[in-house]
């Protein structure tokens, strides 16, 4: 009896070990992605004793910082105008698939993925509010991603832009961002 008890130890011990490995491994190895905009698109600029508004493109980027490259599989977000200090709402990924990327849309570490937006012609009629300071540019989304244990996650993003120094700032509760897992059943169609 004191024998098989010893042999039941060892085969639980081997097993938890092995869990535990395995655990480390994905979490070590996964990639982690996020959101973030890299050129704004939009600016002030001052002459003549008032702003200006400057538009050109806005450059999203998906970031991974994790050790191995992620699947990107779904992108969505939305670039608004509200009141100041009143967020937007936020893009509720376990209601919406989001738009589908292309297979092969990776982002590695020190290769991110990058989408482009013409802001050039945006927001021309609330230019006076955005230059008081009474309305506010925000950019929320999330992105679905794979890793190479074919994994599913989900990390959303929330910035809001400060005109003045042209930059976008991440803010917002865990409605707006946050990484979750997921399974590929419970992921919208």
């Amino acid at each position: 009896e004191a024998v098989a008890r010893s042999a039941q130890d060892s085969a639980d011990a081997a097993k938890k070990s092995a869990d535990v490995a395995e655990r480390s491994l994905t979490q070590l190895e996964r990639p982690y992605v996020y959101g973030n905009v890299r050129k704004a698109g939009y600016a002030i600029r001052e002459g003549d004793g008032q702003g200006e508004m400057v538009r050109s493109d806005l450059e999203l980027v998906i970031y991974n910082f994790g050790r191995t490259p992620a699947q990107l599989t779904h992108l969505e977000y939305r670039i608004s105008v509200s009141p100041q200090d009143i967020m937007p709402d936020a893009i509720d990924c376990t209601a919406t698939p989001g738009r589908r990327l292309p297979i092969g849309t990776i982002s590695a570490f020190q290769d991110p993925f990058i989408e482009v937006k013409n802001c050039r012609v945006t927001f021309v009629a609330e230019t006076e509010g955005l230059i008081e300071g009474r309305l506010s540019i925000w950019i929320v989304g999330f992105v679905r991603y794979m890793d190479v244990f074919y994994n599913h996650h989900a990390t959303g993003f929330s910035q809001v832009l400060d005109l003045w120094t042209g930059r976008f700032i991440r803010c917002g509760d865990e409605r707006y961002n946050y990484m979750r897992e997921e399974f590929e059943d419970d992921i919208p169609r």
